[in-house]
């Protein structure tokens, strides 16, 4: 495949961040089927990346975070390697590119891939909530979930009945 005609959906710049996020969420989603020491490394990995396409979402170097805070190059560039973890670092983050709801997205999607079975609790709810009181739950669409398929038992044919 010629690769300069080519388009990776990671380094496209779409409008809105949820979109800019869509490739980590699909990661998650598809480890979903993978072991657990698998699961632990895709998580990790999509850690490290959402904090790395929060700054390049907004378009903002490590030099620059690092004139604006207390936090040298290194120690920006260790956090965003994966090499060391800092809660200062992610609220920093957080609170500098505005993504206190996308955050709490990503470590809902992060809780789904550990346990698939909540997305699945949770749509029985957001069904039950929708039926008796009329409410809709955010970022939950009970109507996509997959119904339960049941064995055949036994079909009987029109034409094989007989006439009394």
């Amino acid at each position: 495949m010629n690769t300069h005609n080519e388009v990776r959906i990671e380094d496209f710049q779409f409008q809105s961040l949820r979109k800019f996020m869509l490739p980590l969420y699909w990661r998650l989603r598809h480890a979903e089927l993978l072991t657990d020491e698998e699961k632990k490394e895709v998580i990790r990995r999509s850690i490290r990346d959402f904090f790395i396409r929060l700054r390049k979402f907004r378009q903002t170097s490590i030099e620059e975070i690092s004139d604006t805070s207390s936090f040298s190059v290194e120690e920006i560039a260790s956090f965003e390697k994966g090499d060391s973890k800092s809660k200062d670092l992610e609220q920093l983050y957080c609170k500098r590119f505005h993504a206190w709801h996308e955050l709490e997205y990503f470590e809902t999607r992060i809780r789904e891939c550990q346990n698939p079975d909540i997305r699945t609790q949770k749509q029985a709810i957001a069904k039950d909530l929708l039926k008796r009181h009329g409410i809709i739950l955010p970022d939950v669409n009970p109507f996509t979930s997959k119904p339960q398929h049941a064995d055949v038992i036994c079909i009987e044919s029109r034409t094989s009945k007989k006439e009394i």
